[in-house]
């Protein structure tokens, strides 16, 4: 079990990433991280980056598949790089767009010597202006540590697309030494497999510990970083009720990681994270879709942390919507007259010209949240994998669901992510099911709308055959 936050002197976290080779012979990059806290204090946090071969290297804030908040000024400061003798290294600073937003990139001249070192710091002032309550605040001060990877990572650049630089295969290892407690990532070390898993570390040190359980394979840690207390007996609840909800995803998707940590922080629903997830103030009222998050955020771990793709920039979301509120309706943690009005009632705004857009169209990878889109894939994307789950369970007699299909997707494609073709095929695995006309319907063409008939028939038909509880 984990203990409550003591001062110490030194804390001291080393993170070394190689790119896995391409063949047995390939001579291997690899980009290892020094990210040291002597104390909490504004000024205290430093980063270094060793990085073996050539190549370019990105700032923070790096875009991750969420909303983007503004900043004040430049996040990075003190930026040093240093070549293989120790001596200052010539570099260019260029800008790159990387997703919806133009991120600083470091280059070489030719003549630079690597193994190169990058040292930096982080202004705290940079992120006095997140209070959007889309992302976790970022904290820096004399009693908090609260940052995403996200905000403070400096990364190497691939070329291609954004899925395909999240998602190339990486070796990250994490290893501590001494000093304050950090929650958010593993003791002793860890390994992240891409870039998409060390941009969502979420890492907190400072904040109080209100609850602890297990479920799932995995102890977890409650932090509260609102600024308000609750109810012990409230949090027994919830404790108990995350229990159950890590238990019947695991029992489908997995184990956990060893170690899980759930900060409740000011912030609209939830973000996920690499070893857990941030999530809005709790409740254990059933018409409110707290556990719903709960379940939402813990679905996560499995579909967009160590699963993604590349063709449907609609199915993190998604289905983590449909599954997450299927699960707490399932377990009496969430009204299934709430839920079948969401799931029955056909998307309103898809015929303003902001909506006209296909599931599947690339530009939401990057636009769902920055051009605030993403209700089409919440709501109208729920409503698509309601109908593949009722396809999955009528063609295998009621034997698989959606859930089986999906964890086909995140065993077989575990720290990767799949293609259409891949996906489809997951639906063949189970008795060759064919939803080929569900997603040329009502995924693959812009604007087009799921009858009221069909929704409801859709939820009655699912509710008959038992997928939402008694």
């Amino acid at each position: 079990m984990k203990k409550l936050f003591l001062p110490a002197l030194l804390a001291v976290i080393l993170v070394s990433c190689s790119q896995l080779p391409t063949d047995q012979n390939s001579e291997r990059p690899s980009y290892s991280y020094t990210f040291s806290l002597p104390a909490l204090h504004p000024d205290s946090l430093s980063i270094s980056l060793v990085a073996s071969q050539a190549g370019r290297f990105v700032l923070p804030f790096h875009f991750f598949d969420n909303p983007v908040d503004s900043f004040s000024s430049e996040i990075v400061r003190d930026l040093q790089v240093f070549d293989s003798d120790g001596a200052p290294a010539d570099t260019l600073l260029m800008l790159e767009k990387i997703g919806p937003i133009y991120n600083q990139v470091i280059g070489f001249s030719s003549n630079v010597k690597f193994p190169v070192t990058i040292r930096w710091k982080l202004n705290p002032e940079a992120f006095s202006d997140t209070a959007m309550n889309l992302l976790p605040p970022v904290a820096l001060s004399t009693s908090r540590l609260s940052i995403t990877g996200a905000s403070c990572f400096i990364i190497p650049f691939i070329e291609g697309s954004i899925a395909q630089m999240w998602r190339k295969p990486l070796d990250l290892e994490i290893d501590f030494r001494t000093g304050i407690q950090v929650y958010g990532i593993p003791e002793k070390s860890f390994r992240c497999a891409n870039i998409y898993e060390l941009l969502f570390l979420q890492i907190f040190s400072g904040d109080p510990v209100i609850a602890q359980g297990t479920g799932g394979g995995t102890d977890f840690t409650f932090l509260n970083l609102r600024e308000e207390s609750f109810e012990p007996g409230m949090m027994q609840a919830v404790s108990s009720n995350f229990s159950l909800i890590l238990d019947e995803i695991a029992a489908v998707y997995g184990s956990f990681p060893e170690n899980y940590t759930v900060a409740f922080q000011v912030i609209r629903g939830g973000l996920e994270a690499t070893y857990g997830f941030s999530v809005l103030r709790p409740s254990l009222d059933t018409n409110f879709q707290f556990h719903e998050v709960l379940a939402h955020e813990a679905l996560h771990n499995f579909i967009g942390i160590r699963c993604g793709e590349y063709d449907d920039p609609w199915w993190k979301e998604a289905t983590t919507n449909y599954l997450g509120a299927v699960l707490a309706t399932r377990l009496n943690l969430y009204n299934k007259e709430s839920l079948k009005g969401r799931l029955t009632a056909r998307f309103a705004y898809t015929d303003s010209s902001r909506f006209n857009l296909a599931l599947s169209d690339q530009w939401l990878r990057e636009n769902m949240f920055p051009q605030n889109v993403h209700p089409l894939v919440y709501n109208k994307g729920a409503q698509v994998v309601m109908l593949l789950d009722l396809r999955v369970r009528q063609a295998s007699g009621n034997k698989y669901s959606i859930n089986d299909v999906t964890a086909y997707l995140t065993i077989n494609f575990t720290n990767s992510a799949f293609n259409r073709q891949d996906f489809l095929a997951a639906f063949r695995s189970f008795g060759n099911i064919n939803v080929d006309d569900i997603f040329s319907d009502y995924i693959d063409i812009a604007g087009a709308l799921i009858p009221d008939s069909l929704l409801a028939l859709a939820f009655d038909s699912l509710d008959s055959l038992g997928a939402f509880g008694d």
